[in-house]
């Protein structure tokens, strides 16, 4: 009697070693998607900036139409315009 009880802590012990280490490594892969996706949106981010600075280097666009053509808001591109002030 005294081994099984022995087996079965021992299977129960295994089981939560287990189940520990698959919920550690799923914790770990779901952070490095989160992780790939938030670079990637801020990576996405900088390109746009980028952009829209570069149009209003050029000075033939609206605040209205870099907004169209970048996906920014107009107060992103707005804001893009002010950090090229504030440099001059």
């Amino acid at each position: 009697m005294a081994d099984m009880v022995r087996y079965a802590e021992v299977r129960e012990a295994r089981g939560k070693l287990i189940g520990e280490a698959q919920g550690e490594a799923r914790g770990e892969a779901r952070g490095k998607l989160i992780g790939e996706a938030q670079g990637k949106l801020i990576c996405e981010a900088r390109g746009k900036t980028e952009t829209a600075i570069n149009l209003i280097k050029m000075g033939i666009l609206t605040i209205e139409q870099i907004s169209q053509s970048t996906g920014l808001s107009e107060d992103d591109v707005i804001a893009a315009k002010n950090s090229i002030d504030g440099q001059n």
